[in-house]
């Protein structure tokens, strides 16, 4: 009688697990697609509630967590990182196999750090609703499609690779913000013209190799920051001015493109011309 007795709580205590998982789940998903229906405050929601909504998408949870019955306690998930107060400041799932998508908007406000790179996600991604406190977003190498906004964006926001994905659409670059000093949208499939005239004055990278963009290009308003400019892998045509570069520029690829032009050596510049009409004198 006893053993049969502590077999029937066991079972009862798994029963439970199962229940309040299988509930918990049926809530944040009904927050998730009622979310179109009204705007909802993230504040108004647990740091708990505003993680499941982020990973509601994510096929295989079980990559991210010891077990499916730790999902109410997002403290024990793996490789995320927490302040004094429990709230969330890192998450780090980089190279984890995820398969899925994932509700970005969802994010809880004082999420600093970003990666999810290397993984299998897909879907959109929404980049209008990101945290105040973001400073590093790192998405590069998954399966993400659709349009992205850039006008957006955190005003703290320093870092973001988005490259190796398969987002398409116009790309609007005029409304970055201030603080980034890093951008990488190379291996994408953007179309259009891009206008490099407004970049943030503090960018030291901007890589848009292989991206789809076409027209012609202004190189002649670039920050004095910049160190390392990536174009090329592109249909962008046509003379272009390179007397303006920045004095501080390291590295310079339009290879692969149809652009010409002449550049001038400048000492401790790595300028690549391959597959272009440009020349370096």
């Amino acid at each position: 009688q006893k053993r049969l007795l502590i077999f029937l709580v066991r079972v009862r205590i798994r029963f439970c697990r199962i229940f309040c998982y299988s509930a918990s789940m049926h809530c944040i998903d009904m927050l998730c697609a009622d979310r179109h229906l009204g705007k909802v405050d993230k504040a108004s929601l647990s740091q708990q509630t505003l993680m499941e909504m982020l990973i509601a998408g994510i096929e295989n949870k079980e990559s991210i967590m010891e077990s499916t019955e730790t999902i109410d306690d997002y403290t024990q998930w793996w490789d995320v990182t927490t302040n004094e107060h429990g709230q969330v400041i890192e998450i780090e799932w980089s190279d984890f196999s995820l398969v899925g998508s994932v509700a970005l908007q969802w994010l809880p406000e004082t999420v600093s750090n970003l990666y999810l790179n290397l993984n299998s996600l897909d879907g959109a991604i929404d980049l209008t609703a990101l945290p105040y406190a973001l400073i590093e977003i790192d998405l590069h190498s998954n399966k993400f499609c659709g349009t992205i906004d850039l006008q957006h964006l955190p005003e703290r926001l320093e870092s973001m690779d988005l490259s190796y994905n398969n987002l398409s659409g116009l790309l609007h670059m005029h409304a970055l913000p201030s603080s980034l000093t890093s951008i990488n949208l190379g291996y994408n499939s953007f179309e259009g013209s891009v206008d490099l005239a407004l970049l943030p004055r503090k960018v030291e990278l901007l890589a848009l190799s292989f991206t789809g963009l076409s027209g012609t290009v202004d190189l002649t308003h670039l920050p004095d920051t910049l160190l390392h400019l990536y174009i090329n892998g592109n249909n962008f045509y046509g003379e272009t001015y390179f007397t303006k570069l920045p004095t501080a520029l390291v590295r310079l690829d339009v290879s692969d493109t149809d652009l010409s032009g002449i550049i001038f050596r400048q000492k401790g510049t790595t300028v690549n011309t391959r597959s272009s009409c440009v020349k370096i004198r």
